[in-house]
């Protein structure tokens, strides 16, 4: 692979990665994963999690709400830790 291009790739994939983390981009519902630790391993595409049975799926996990959008900001899940 040409140098320039890997630095390209590398670049998007990384834009990529924090975009859908950060909950502006999440094309595969990656967020999820840090709410149920048993679900969306795939950041990409979800693929494998569909083959091993480790999708989202909202009837059997219940609602997913990122962070920024429950009452209480997150704070009950960092009394959990």
């Amino acid at each position: 692979m040409h140098p320039v291009a890997h630095a390209v790739f590398g670049l998007l994939t990384s834009a990529y990665a924090i975009f859908a983390h950060d909950g502006r981009w999440d094309l595969n519902t990656h967020l999820a994963h840090h709410h149920f630790i048993d679900v969306n391993y795939g950041l990409y595409w979800g693929f494998w999690d569909y083959v091993f049975g480790t999708r989202y799926n909202k009837a059997k996990h219940g609602e997913y709400k990122p962070t920024w959008e429950r009452p209480d900001k997150g704070e009950s899940l960092l009394k959990q830790i």
